[in-house]
């Protein structure tokens, strides 16, 4: 069971601090509801499916089809695979790639949620 509140700032800090809430008989655990855009055409960032002209890539192994179809017995983020590339750096500079793109633990998820938080204003 998920419940998604919107409160002002103030509200919202108590509940965060809280980090559980009593909801009927459910004791519920609290998080900030904020996510990053991820195209599940193409597996970036940044854009939408519906807005996407670029090719299709599966987000589990970054080969050229949809994750439903994919049969891949290892994961590779695209993400991270094509960072990599552009930075052109030493193996030890290198971000981990071994993580399929929908990863909560994806450098760049977290980066890009880190900007999503930086855009909302918390202050009361």
């Amino acid at each position: 069971m998920s419940v998604i509140l919107e409160t002002d700032p103030c509200t919202f800090d108590m509940l965060m601090k809280m980090k559980r809430v009593l909801i009927g008989w459910e004791l519920c655990k609290v998080v900030e509801a904020i996510t990053a855009f991820r195209c599940f055409n193409c597996s970036e960032y940044g854009h939408k499916a519906s807005a996407c002209s670029k090719p299709h890539c599966c987000p589990k192994c970054a080969g050229p089809h949809d994750a439903k179809e994919c049969s891949a017995d290892f994961v590779k983020c695209v993400n991270c695979d094509q960072l990599n590339k552009r930075r052109n750096a030493p193996d030890d500079n290198l971000v981990d790639i071994c993580h399929a793109a929908w990863s909560i633990d994806c450098p760049l998820n977290m980066k890009n949620l880190k900007r999503a938080r930086q855009r909302i204003d918390y202050s009361t």
